[in-house]
């Protein structure tokens, strides 16, 4: 009976719970469940009676979740001011969009067109050369429209044209040798102008208008150096080594009116000389680098010049640090002596970088210091350069099959030529051989007249002017083996060229005038071209007419 009460008050108390929404937990007991509600006696005999373990009473609270430990985070909070502006209204203006409006308005109707039948000649362009059209006329048929137009004024916008300068080309990306290539191709070509430009300006020039070579290099006078004499030529010692520049000349004279070359004797006092060497000079090519003027050296001096009447051709040349002193004194005891004093002209200083790479026919960046160092470097560096064309391992095969006549004096001679004549003879082959698209295959020695390269209508003449004694002469007995129109081209070394350039212009013009296409030339080794005569010409004709232009002013 205790127990179904028990039950009973659980019941109550469950649905209580339900009723008020709370949950609640209760414990059970799987048999029994004691509940005091009082404190009596009766509850306790109760309990004795049904002899259950006491069970202490349990204090349920509300489960209110897992608390973590507190953790304190302190966080300062930034400082905020506030910032009050007044913003003024701004009102903005809209307009209705029209549209963009051009610059230029047409105001026009279109013209009513009406067809017609009609006969016109329209030409028809036939290109022949590049630069020439020839127009010609065809005529046909077709519907020309008739256009009837109304008079109102037509707005038409100013057009500007501008010139047309060139048609530029594309760049094209090449390889390293072909790049070099056309690089050679377009330094040739401007070699080329150049030279056209200066043959047009040499051709006007009066053939008393050209200098002789050694007074336009060594001052006034300095052309007995070249009258084939025994001869003392006094200079003064300067930085520029003026003697080398006499040296050099004064062996090119030689190899020219005696063939060979004198003996180079290089001594310092005119004493170390005599005691050496005897009084002659003719053959000999003596330069004394220090003389003072002494008494001695004066009297050792009139004996090697007493004796120039009656000797071949040689040179003493003297260094001095006054040169007219020099001369004065030795002229007080040999009067006639064959003495000259030169020197540089103060204009050869603005033109020496044009007159050496003339020389030496091609640029060069090595700077040996003085300009009689640099003159006689250029001279070796043009024998140099031609001496390359003796190569017979880099010759083209056509060249090869004829060397015999290469190194040949004449087709009939089995002697030998100089070297530098038939490195010439090469050189001028290889040009005409490469000019024509080594198509044709030039003549060396040619069988009728022994002309040195033929091919087609030219004949070239390569002159060293070595032994030949008098150099017109040589070339006059040249040019009778041809007949009048034909063309005759005669070839030297540069320096030849300079040496003996007023006579060579006269020789040219006088023949050109009796009917003969006559032409000289020198070299151009970095072209790989012949130059022209009147190139050097130019050279020292601008030179003269420069230091006119000073002598006026």
């Amino acid at each position: 009976m205790q127990e179904a009460k028990l039950k009973e008050r659980k019941k109550a108390r469950e649905g209580k719970a339900e009723g008020r929404g709370e949950k609640e937990e209760t414990v059970e007991v799987e048999k029994t469940e004691v509940v005091a509600e009082g404190r009596g006696e009766e509850a306790e005999k109760e309990a004795e009676s049904l002899k259950l373990p006491q069970i202490p009473s349990l204090k349920v609270e509300e489960f209110k979740g897992i608390r973590a430990k507190s953790l304190i985070f302190l966080i300062e909070k930034p400082k905020v001011e506030r910032i009050e502006r007044k913003i003024s209204k701004v009102s903005i203006r809209t307009k209705e969009f029209n549209g963009v409006r051009a610059n230029v308005s047409f105001n026009f109707t279109l013209p009513e067109i009406r067809a017609k039948i009609t006969e016109i000649k329209v030409p028809v362009l036939v290109p022949k050369q590049f630069h020439e059209l020839k127009a010609r006329e065809v005529a046909f048929k077709r519907e020309l429209p008739e256009i009837s137009v109304s008079r109102r004024q037509i707005f038409v916008p100013n057009v500007r044209v501008k010139k047309f300068l060139e048609i530029k080309r594309k760049s094209i990306s090449l390889k390293s040798e072909e790049r070099e290539e056309v690089r050679e191709k377009a330094e040739r070509r401007a070699v080329t102008e150049e030279i056209a430009e200066a043959s047009a300006e040499a051709e006007a020039v009066e053939e008393h208008e050209i200098a002789d070579f050694f007074e336009f290099l060594l001052g006034e006078g300095a052309s007995k150096i070249s009258a084939g004499k025994p001869i003392c030529v006094i200079v003064e010692r300067t930085k520029e080594k003026i003697e080398e520049v006499v040296a050099v000349l004064c062996r090119e004279i030689y190899r020219e009116r005696r063939g060979g070359k004198p003996t180079p004797i290089y001594k310092r006092t005119v004493e170390e000389l005599r005691r050496e060497w005897d009084a002659l000079v003719e053959r000999k090519l003596i330069i004394v680098e220090e003389v003072s003027g002494k008494n001695e050296e004066i009297e050792m001096l009139r004996e090697m010049l007493k004796g120039f009447f009656s000797q071949e051709m040689g040179f003493l040349i003297l260094v001095s640090e006054n040169p007219a002193e020099l001369e004065d004194e030795i002229r007080k005891i040999e009067p006639s002596a064959n003495i000259i004093t030169v020197g540089l002209p103060p204009e050869i200083e603005h033109r020496r970088d044009e007159i050496l790479r003339c020389i030496r026919g091609k640029e060069s960046g090595i700077e040996v210091g003085s300009f009689g160092e640099e003159f006689k470097r250029s001279v070796e560096m043009f024998d140099e350069e031609l001496r390359k064309y003796l190569n017979y391992g880099r010759a083209p095969l056509e060249l090869k099959r004829d060397w015999d006549r290469l190194m040949a004096c004449s087709p009939e001679s089995e002697k030998e030529a100089s070297e530098e004549h038939s490195a010439m003879k090469a050189f001028v082959w290889l040009y005409e051989w490469k000019k024509h698209g080594k198509r044709e295959i030039p003549e060396l020695e040619t069988e009728d007249r022994g002309t040195d390269v033929r091919i087609g209508d030219k004949n070239y003449e390569v002159e060293t002017l070595f032994g030949v004694g008098d150099v017109i002469s040589k070339l006059t007995s040249k040019i009778k083996k041809y007949s009048k129109g034909e063309k005759v081209y005669f070839v030297f070394r540069n320096l030849d060229i300079l040496r003996n350039l007023k006579s060579l212009s006269s020789f040219k013009r006088d023949w050109r005038k009796a009917g003969y296409d006559v032409k000289c030339f020198g070299f151009d080794f970095a072209a790989g071209e012949l130059v022209p005569l009147e190139a050097f010409v130019r050279l020292k004709v601008g030179a003269n007419i420069k230091d006119k232009d000073k002598r006026e002013e």
